[in-house]
């Protein structure tokens, strides 16, 4: 029986040489035949023969890697593996099995072990649509706050004002419409600097994603702080 998979999916991964030598070993055993070929931000496409090959590459910054692609098959053409992986924050992760049932469940096996354990402690942050999640919520409260209005004064007659509206208050009004989705766009441009989907912690990139640890965690601890100083503010002055 053979056994296909082809896949595109949304994942966060921090992909060391570690991970990538993982895979290619398994691959090697598996299929036989691995090449390893990256894309990268000079525009330029480079393949390997080697994992000590791709790491002496270096992935310095004006040619870093912004893709790796994996590809494997056996002599005879009839077990495939491809496993193709890049910076986007969307559908960043495709996935390509055609092989017999025992050598594909090894495959896919392996693929998910590689990738579970590139897994980085932001992965929910990176994976969120916030502009999704703020529009969301700021619909939830309207219509919450139209309810409980309602529910106080759905027996009370409508009085319109003879004033009508104010330029002022058409301006304001349509700032508060508008907040939201800024909001939401201004997350997700944070989302994509400081919490990436994909990684390349090879050679250069190492050092970049070490230092955008840094940037991370100033960040969760500034929005905890505020938090934390909303709640206490809240309880003490409220």
């Amino acid at each position: 029986m053979r056994i296909t998979r082809l896949t595109s999916e949304t994942a966060a991964f921090v992909l060391t040489p570690e991970s990538v030598r993982r895979i290619y070993e398994g691959l090697a055993a598996l299929l036989g035949a691995v090449s390893v070929t990256v894309a990268c931000a000079d525009k330029l496409n480079r393949s390997f023969d080697s994992v000590d090959e791709l790491e002496a590459f270096g992935n310095p910054r004006r040619s870093a890697i912004e893709e790796l692609t994996l590809s494997a098959r056996d002599e005879s053409y009839k077990n495939r593996f491809s496993l193709t992986l890049n910076a986007e924050q969307r559908r960043n992760v495709r996935l390509s099995i055609d092989a017999e049932e025992l050598v594909a469940l090894r495959l896919n096996e392996l693929c998910g072990d590689v990738l579970d354990a590139a897994r980085p402690w932001y992965s929910w942050i990176a994976r969120m649509d916030w502009y999704l999640l703020v529009i969301g919520g700021w619909m939830a409260a309207q219509l919450g706050s139209l309810a409980i209005f309602l529910i106080k004064h759905g027996g009370t007659p409508l009085a319109f004002s003879s004033a009508g509206l104010t330029v002022g208050g058409a301006v304001r009004s349509f700032a508060i419409g508008f907040l939201p989705m800024l909001v939401g766009i201004a997350l997700n441009i944070a989302r994509n600097r400081a919490f990436p989907a994909g990684s390349f912690a090879f050679g250069d990139g190492a050092a970049r994603h070490s230092n955008a640890e840094v940037t991370r965690t100033v960040v969760i601890v500034a929005f905890a702080v505020s938090i934390v100083s909303s709640v206490v503010a809240s309880w003490f002055l409220g």
